[in-house]
């Protein structure tokens, strides 16, 4: 009897432990969370208006539902599903890039201290009246926060009022004007309360009074652009100036055509260089050839240079002009009408000149109509 017990004792000893099942599936999930790569951050930009919707139980993106109108794309396996929504976002063309915007007091702080070190503003300056935000941009909501202003100024008359060339200004102003008027403490009727921007007017002049020398700036600035495309280019055309021994430290400039006084410098350097370019034409072919190829205004002649030298001493006053009646840490107010008259008389003297590039250009210029009431006869 004993040895049956010793040989019970033996076969329970030798037999495996039962595993819980329970036990198992929390190890192997475990281990597979282990082993289980982290997910990446999309990189393209079509899941940055769109989420992604998988298949059940898989990691294929099955569609593709947009964040903004909520219309659902069906994706392909390919390329993570994303080529049918990146052909959806191209093909709309009206769709503008949405992005969230948070309200950062430190970005605030720093924009602010930049416009008091910009300015050289104290730090009282955000104590005053007029520094508040404006509640809207529409014509009547600009109106009615200078009528606020001007009240809690105390202000009853206001002789002129300065602002940019904006639409919404416009109806501002007249707004103002139309309560001046009710008021009564309006100068002449508000007739003179809008006041313009004298830069912006001159700009207006000059930019017509260009189109006189439209294909002689043409070919100077394609000539300037040939020059400054290449690095090469650029070595051998100073190499050329040593030699014809150029006694200027500036070099070419490409202006911006819409930019009168860009255009302005861009000449006023080209023609200091005109015997280089001469010299550079002939050691260089393929800027006769690029010059004067299909559709290009072809290479500047002696005339052409003439007529930009006139120009750059024709643009003069008028650069320093704008340098008096563009400064902001001064009052130009009081200066500007006699500066402009001044250039007035100047423009009605070369109307008279014998020169005829100077007297056609001049002639168009007063024909805009903002330097006096009548062009020239």
């Amino acid at each position: 009897m004993s040895q049956l017990a010793l040989t019970e004792n033996v076969e329970v000893t030798d037999r495996e432990p039962q595993k819980d099942p329970e036990k198992e599936n929390a190890e192997a999930a475990k281990e597979k969370e282990v082993k289980k790569r982290k997910a990446m951050a999309p990189r393209s930009e079509a899941w940055n208006s769109f989420t992604k919707i998988f298949e059940k139980d898989s990691d294929v993106v099955k569609e593709a539902k947009c964040n903004y109108c909520n219309i659902i794309i069906k994706c392909d396996c390919i390329n993570d599903g994303k080529q049918p929504v990146l052909q959806a976002i191209s093909e709309d063309g009206s769709r503008s890039s949405i992005t969230d915007w948070r309200f950062d007091p430190e970005m605030l702080r720093e924009a602010f201290s930049e416009i008091l070190i910009t300015d050289e503003l104290p730090f009282a300056f955000a104590d005053r009246p007029g520094f508040f935000m404006v509640k809207g941009h529409r014509a009547d909501d600009i109106g009615k926060d200078l009528e606020r202003c001007l009240v809690d100024w105390g202000l009853d008359g206001v002789f002129t009022i300065t602002v940019d060339n904006a639409s919404a200004n416009n109806g501002a102003v007249s707004c103002i004007a139309r309560i001046l008027n009710k008021s009564k403490t309006s100068i002449l009727e508000a007739m003179l309360l809008h006041m313009r921007c004298a830069a912006h007017i001159v700009n207006l002049i000059v930019q017509d009074g260009l189109k006189e020398l439209d294909l002689s700036v043409k070919r100077i600035r394609l000539a300037v652009k040939f020059i400054k495309s290449s690095p090469a280019r650029i070595a051998k055309f100073k190499k050329c100036a040593e030699l014809e021994k150029v006694d200027t430290k500036a070099f070419l400039c490409l202006d911006v055509f819409t930019r009168w006084n860009s255009t302005y410098a861009m000449l006023k350097v080209a023609v200091a260089y005109e015997k280089v370019f001469e010299r550079y034409a002939e050691d260089d072919p393929y800027y006769v050839i690029d010059l004067t190829a299909d559709k290009q205004p072809g290479v500047p002649d002696s005339d052409d240079w003439a007529r930009a030298a006139k120009m750059v001493e024709f643009l003069e006053h008028f650069q320093k002009l704008t340098l008096r009646v563009s400064a902001t840490l001064c009052p130009t107010a009081h200066i500007f009408f006699h500066e402009v008259a001044e250039l007035n008389i100047l423009l009605r003297s070369w109307c008279e000149s014998s020169d005829l590039l100077r007297k056609e250009m001049a002639k168009r210029m007063l024909a805009v109509k903002k330097m006096g009431p009548k062009p020239c006869a």
